[in-house]
């Protein structure tokens, strides 16, 4: 039956053309929604799409990046099999999603895309959710000439990367959700302001590290430390 907790949470009633592929048979919690079941339009403003492994992930980012399937600040959602899911064999590690598409840790962008890696929402029992946002070209320009500010307020955009990367370590995760707006962007800012690709993947596992240990803030760690 349809699951309107989940369209609330993937906030799938606030775009009017909608797109879903390779929909299973057995999942229903959208039946309450209207879209199309094949492309019909030139553009969409969400498309959803069911991905069994890396391989139909990254042909799926490249078919609507390349045909212009999205409108500008449209939204790729991918499903796919979560670890320890009872329906298929195979599952995508969240660690392997950005190494093979090319992610740029920086920016979250899909290497030669417009796409950047934008939420990540638990689909159900099966199935893990991860948005992608089409970025307009003058956004694209700003995200990779980095002219934005450096305030915490410039990697909110990050947060749903850094939840991804944490997803490995679920105790981990579930203390990072419960900090404030504030301690999460300031972890977000501490990782991806980082110049070189080397150095954010030092910071992540410094990251895990810390909240492992209950501290909510890098200054807070720090602090300790003196």
């Amino acid at each position: 039956m349809a699951d309107q907790k989940l369209i609330d949470k993937l906030r799938l009633e606030k775009y009017p053309n909608k797109l879903v592929l390779n929909l299973p048979d057995f999942v229903d919690e959208l039946d309450s929604l209207a879209f199309d079941r094949a492309a019909k339009r030139d553009t969409y403003d969400l498309v959803l799409a069911f991905v069994l492994n890396l391989e139909e992930m990254a042909a799926v980012i490249h078919q609507v990046d390349g045909q212009n399937m999205l409108a500008d600040e449209g939204l790729l959602y991918l499903v796919y099999p979560k670890k320890g899911n009872k329906v298929y064999p195979q599952y995508i590690g969240r660690d392997d999603i950005f190494p093979c598409l090319h992610v740029n840790l920086e920016t979250g962008l899909v290497e030669n895309t417009q796409l950047k890696f934008n939420t990540m929402v638990a689909f159900n029992d099966t199935f893990t959710t991860t948005g992608l946002k089409r970025l307009s070209t003058k956004s694209l320009k700003t995200a990779q000439a980095g002219r934005e500010s450096q305030s915490s307020n410039q990697y909110v955009d990050q947060l749903p990367a850094l939840e991804l990367w944490l997803e490995g370590r679920p105790e981990v995760l579930a203390f990072f959700r419960t900090l404030t707006p504030g301690y999460q962007k300031d972890w977000a800012r501490y990782v991806y302001s980082a110049k070189t690709a080397a150095t954010v993947e030092k910071r992540l596992l410094e990251t895990a590290d810390i909240l492992a240990q209950g501290y909510k803030s890098i200054t807070l760690y720090r602090q300790d430390r003196e």
